[in-house]
């Protein structure tokens, strides 16, 4: 676990990477399920619209429309209202990375 821990510090630091810790014991929305909401850039002339991607039972779905896409986006932007910011979602990675590994085995 402490290995994983550190992995995630390392990734959070990337300039591409904004890893957020969601407490516990906060007034928020869980019970949508894990999924991915995904922004692309417009790189080209054809611009590329939001995704969303969903594990269930047999697999991966995925969401375009625009009216399903608009639940998840209030639901993913409320997410990251209630997250800790990113430099202390670090900070308190670092610290449970620390407490593993000076637990006693």
């Amino acid at each position: 676990m402490h290995e994983q821990l550190g992995y995630l510090v390392a990734i959070s630091e990337l300039p591409n990477v904004d890893l957020r810790i969601l407490p516990l014991d906060g007034e928020h929305m869980v019970a949508t399920g894990p999924f991915n909401y995904l922004r692309f850039r417009q790189l080209h002339e054809v611009p590329l619209g939001d995704i969303v991607v969903y594990e269930n039972l047999t697999g991966m779905d995925d969401i375009e429309s625009e009216s399903e896409l608009h639940q998840y986006q209030v639901v993913f932007e409320s997410l990251v209202r209630a997250a800790l910011d990113p430099t202390r979602s670090n900070a308190l990675i670092s610290t449970v990375a620390e407490q593993v590994w000076h637990y006693p085995a």
